[in-house]
């Protein structure tokens, strides 16, 4: 036989047999947790007044200023936009434990998979 003849089939053999060795079943999912980040994020706020302007002047003056108040809304107007922080959360992942023929393993994800894993199994012999 030529070396070539003999080298496809070892190499087909050994495709053959990595194919055996491994298949696929379901894990069943024991805990999800989300990881989360959190990111500051500038977003404007209203500026709003909720009570009326404090008496400051002249009862002319002040009887101005309430009715300036209440045809801004009487409690709803907004006065100013003002730039302010929130604090904004992301999922970036998930930590999935799950088991698998009685052992337990832990795995990040980029997504929830609910109350089973696919698993891919592959099979190895034991060494002495």
């Amino acid at each position: 036989m030529s070396r070539t003849f003999l080298l496809w089939a070892m190499l087909a053999g050994l495709s053959a047999g990595h194919a055996a060795d491994t298949f696929r079943d379901q894990a069943e999912v024991l805990r999800v947790e989300p990881l989360l980040r959190s990111t500051a994020v500038q977003e404007p706020r209203a500026l709003c007044r909720t009570q009326p302007p404090p008496v400051q002047g002249t009862p002319g003056a002040d009887m101005l200023a309430l009715l300036r108040w209440n045809a801004a809304g009487g409690g709803e107007g907004c006065d100013d936009t003002i730039a302010g922080h929130a604090i904004q959360q992301r999922v970036e992942g998930y930590r999935v434990t799950y088991r698998y023929r009685g052992q337990v393993f832990t795995r990040i994800l980029d997504h929830d998979p609910g109350n089973t894993l696919p698993v891919r199994v592959r099979l190895r012999a034991a060494g002495p």
